[in-house]
């Protein structure tokens, strides 16, 4: 498996994700197996495959290649398909930046950093000493506010370095790609004069060792190519005058030659007495006379007609004929020693390709941690601790892109996993009340500590995990023939197959697409598997006999999401509290949602049926029929009794109340009464 920046003039990386592999060349990759006997056979064909087809879309141009390099997959975090889109990590719902983790903490100034950014974000740590590595590194350039300021002011001189050097190892780089190369290289050496004079992290001190200004090949550009360039070599006017004799000279005879013209224009006027006459060019005919109509009688007899107009006559002289190869051909002999000279050039800053590709690494990653640092310094973020083995404790967390979005409004809540043995939390409390929020929250502050990123919150320690699971939202995918429960347990089924003791699982109400007592039973099931292999897990369901796991295991804890009512309205408080919610509010929230009243009350009254028939259990604080009660549950009425039943409910049924005198309905009614056995 390989990632690169894209197969075309941009390409600059080509990392093997593969684990137990060494690092090799791509151009040694076919070789690879048979040089080492402990490289996988089958990585040597794939690196072989991969440079073939790099080969043939680039031609030869592969020099800007960096080698291949192993990486261990235990040295990262990772995160499936289903997690990545539900926590929003580099996407928001649109697809777009905004609204993501990245569009919040992105504060980096380079393109190339930006990139860099995301890669992080995507591929997060699983290596503590690494983790710790970037979090010195982003706690430096916290603290150092003023050469915070000054790295990003200069790196804002340094564009994207790493898109040029790619320009240049493919052969396409243009005059305007070299001198902003100089450029960036200039600020390279004050980069690394604002950071040398302090004390660095290791991370630090390992990018500014592998800065490298190249002094002699910016002094080099900078002499050749003028500030301002044409777009494209083949325009011409790139060289600097004093660079090179040749172009110097031919510059000269081009310039001279042009004068020449202008003034042999004004000879001729004087001569002729014909005040509009002009001297003009075109490619098909190179340099002409123009005569209007008019003083046709005044031409000269030396003046050979060579193109009639409309309005005038073309006419050219020898003389202006014998400048005209002079100047033209000055001027085709000045391009190609121009374009000879930056394919010099070229070839010379090809020459230095690693130190290049190596200090546009170091730039990006320096821009990068001091991009996260921005982020924590202007959201108040703290550095959270990482230990290898414990419980996930966080203390106050924020959601960093509802934050970023409500500002102070936002109300912060405590995480603790893994204190105690409590290792699976199950969260009740209505839709619209916070719980997608937390459970993102907490995976977003996990993934964002496994970064090397300071993460919102009062404090935060973190263990280093394996995985990152999520199954939030409800989605169907109708090309793969998947309805949305069955999408809903193909994501639980792969959970449940790759989680371990050092996962963090993030569910949301499992079993909701299909009937209520199968749903249960699946989220008792699942809730089960999560306590069976210690795995810390959030749990938020709707189903409220799934707070019975506490009882029943005492690594399960439950908890709530605060809802105040009052005077017949409901507020959401957003807080996560210890305990089970009161009832699931769902006939509120969809009178916010603007429910017809009508709905509504309607709903009311066959939730009162519901919760108030024998089947209810009275004792349960959320009043909702339970499921492991059902067994022991009384049967309803039978035989005769049930007949009976039927026949009131069809008479009752039949009335119309609005068309009946007083008399008429109390006489009813008494008669309906009487029909019914006393049972007191």
């Amino acid at each position: 498996v390989a990632e690169t920046d894209g197969l075309d003039s941009t390409v600059t990386d080509i990392v093997a994700l593969v684990d137990g592999c060494v690092v090799t060349r791509l151009d040694e990759a076919a070789e690879a197996p048979r040089a080492d006997p402990a490289y996988p056979a089958a990585m040597g064909r794939a690196l072989a495959v991969l440079g073939a087809y790099i080969n043939k879309v680039q031609g030869e141009r592969t020099g800007h290649l960096r080698p291949a390099v192993a990486l261990s997959a235990g040295t990262y975090l990772k995160l499936d398909a289903a997690t990545r889109t539900n926590l929003g990590l580099v996407e928001g719902s649109d697809g777009g930046k905004r609204g993501s983790l990245l569009g919040v903490i992105d504060r980096a100034v380079t393109p190339m950093a930006k990139r860099l950014t995301r890669r992080w974000l995507s591929g997060p740590m699983a290596d503590a000493e690494a983790i710790g590595e970037r979090l010195d590194a982003v706690e430096f350039f916290l603290e150092e506010v003023e050469r915070r300021s000054g790295l990003r002011g200069e790196l804002k001189s340094v564009g994207d370095l790493e898109r040029l050097i790619g320009r240049l190892g493919a052969g396409t780089a243009t005059p305007r790609d070299l001198v902003g190369m100089s450029r960036a290289l200039e600020a390279v050496e004050r980069v690394a004069g604002l950071l040398s004079e302090v004390e660095c992290p290791a991370a630090i001190d390992a990018d500014l060792n592998s800065l490298d200004g190249l002094t002699p090949l910016r002094e080099t550009i900078d002499a050749a190519l003028v500030e301002e360039p044409p777009a494209h070599a083949r325009a011409g006017g790139l060289i600097r005058p004093g660079y090179d004799e040749n172009v110097d000279r031919l510059r000269e005879v081009s310039s001279s030659g042009k004068t020449w013209i202008a003034r042999v224009e004004a000879e001729e006027r004087e001569r002729t007495g014909i005040g509009s006459l002009k001297i003009g060019f075109n490619k098909v005919f190179g340099y002409y006379i123009e005569v209007s109509k008019a003083n046709q009688g005044r031409v000269p007899a030396d003046y050979d007609r060579k193109q009639t107009l409309a309005n005038a006559e073309r006419y050219i002289t020898p003389a202006l004929k014998q400048k005209e190869g002079e100047v033209l051909g000055a001027e085709e002999r000045l391009l190609v020693l121009e374009a000879d000279l930056f394919a010099e050039l070229i070839e010379e800053a090809s020459k230095h390709h690693r130190e290049l590709a190596a200090t546009a690494t170091a730039l990006a990653r320096l821009d990068a941690l001091a991009g996260f640092a921005e982020a924590a310094h202007s959201r108040g973020y703290v550095r959270p601790e990482i230990h290898v083995d414990g419980p996930l404790d966080i203390r106050d967390g924020r959601h960093p892109v509802v934050e970023a979005a409500l500002g102070a409004s936002f109300v912060p809540n405590d995480c603790v996993l893994g204190l105690d043995d409590k290792t699976i939390m199950v969260i009740t409390g209505p839709n619209m009340a916070g719980k997608s929020t937390y459970l993102r929250q907490v995976a977003l502050i996990s993934v964002m500590a496994h970064c090397g990123c300071y993460v919102p919150a009062a404090s935060a320690r973190v263990p280093l995990m394996d995985r990152v699971f999520t199954r939030i939202g409800a989605s169907d995918n109708l090309v793969a023939g998947k309805s949305t429960f069955m999408v809903e347990m193909s994501e639980t089924a792969d959970i449940l197959a790759n989680m371990t003791s050092r996962s963090l699982v993030v569910l949301d109400e499992i079993g909701r697409g299909t009937s209520t007592f199968d749903g249960i039973s699946i989220a008792w099931a699942v809730a089960e598997a999560m306590v069976e292999a210690r795995v810390k897990t959030l749990f938020a369901t709707h189903y409220h006999e799934l707070t019975g796991l506490a009882a029943e295991h005492e690594c399960a804890a439950n908890a709530c999401v605060a809802v105040k009512r009052y005077k017949g309205e409901i507020a959401f408080l957003y807080r996560v509290t210890p305990g089970v919610a009161s009832g699931s509010f769902g006939i509120d929230v969809a009178r916010l949602a603007g429910l017809p009243q009508a709905v509504i009350d309607r709903a009311r009254a066959m939730l009162e049926s519901f919760t108030s028939s024998d089947r209810g259990a009275p004792d349960h604080p959320s009043a909702q029929m339970s499921l492991f009660m059902a067994g022991a549950e009384p049967q309803g009425p039978s035989g005769p009794e049930a007949k009976l039943q039927v026949e009131v409910i069809e008479e009752l049924s039949g009335l119309v109340p609005e068309e009946m005198t007083p008399l008429e309905a109390l006489e009813t009614l008494s008669r309906l009464v009487k029909r019914v056995p006393n049972k007191r």
